[in-house]
């Protein structure tokens, strides 16, 4: 049994895993490959949440085990009772705040990321889509214009450009749908004039048109 601190650091562990590593939580999730699995953490630890136990089961190289038990022993010690209940605690009421839909068309899945009290207000948000669309097999998401934050298209920010970039990272394809009419800032503007060459992400008035883009094949 393995026990880490909270200021973990990603890398070093996955430093430790093979790229088509299987990793299978306790409550039943399961990350296949080395980006899955850092994701996972990175949304995981970037919530404030920490490792309280790692239980390794089954294992084909001896050295991995010694590799990270070197690691985690290396680690400061963080155990106290208060704090590990509250993990426990954050762990059992661990979940993407979006408000999302699984949608499909024409036999393809996206998710629909609705507007409400989740606006997209950080890059943590960005990794919370990501895992979504990996929970549900799809790379394509569809975003109502409510869930584009005030700092999102103040591109001053820097929200908006860290988002896109993770999406990147990830080959996740977006699609926003925006009231017509809607005034959106002058460098906001200019940047999705320039995304719509790409096929990362682009802004449209119509929902119907934004799905045909994001579904539509890829280019061979």
């Amino acid at each position: 049994m393995f026990r880490a601190g909270k200021h973990a650091e990603i890398e070093t562990v996955l430093e430790t895993l093979d790229e088509d590593c299987i990793i299978t939580e306790c409550c039943g999730p399961v990350y296949r490959g080395r980006d899955n699995v850092r994701l996972w953490m990175e949304k995981w630890l970037g919530e404030g949440n920490r490792v309280l136990e790692w239980d390794v089961r089954t294992c084909g190289e001896l050295d991995w085990i010694r590799q990270v038990k070197a690691f985690l022993a290396a680690l400061p010690d963080e155990d106290d009772a208060p704090d590990e209940a509250r993990a426990r605690e954050n762990y059992q009421e661990a979940g993407s705040k979006m408000n999302h839909q699984v949608k499909a068309y024409q036999g393809r899945r996206y998710l629909h990321i609705t507007g409400g009290d989740s606006p997209i207000q950080r890059e943590q948000d960005a990794i919370d889509i990501i895992a979504l669309c990996m929970e549900h097999d799809t790379n394509a998401v569809l975003l109502d214009g409510g869930v584009l934050s005030d700092d999102f298209v103040r591109l001053r920010t820097g929200l908006a450009g860290a988002v896109l970039q993770k999406f990147v990272n990830y080959n996740i394809k977006a699609a926003a749908v925006i009231r017509e009419g809607l005034q959106f800032p002058e460098r906001f503007r200019e940047m999705v004039a320039e995304y719509r060459n790409g096929n990362t992400f682009r802004v449209f008035t119509d929902q119907d048109e934004a799905v045909g883009w994001l579904l539509a094949p890829q280019p061979g």
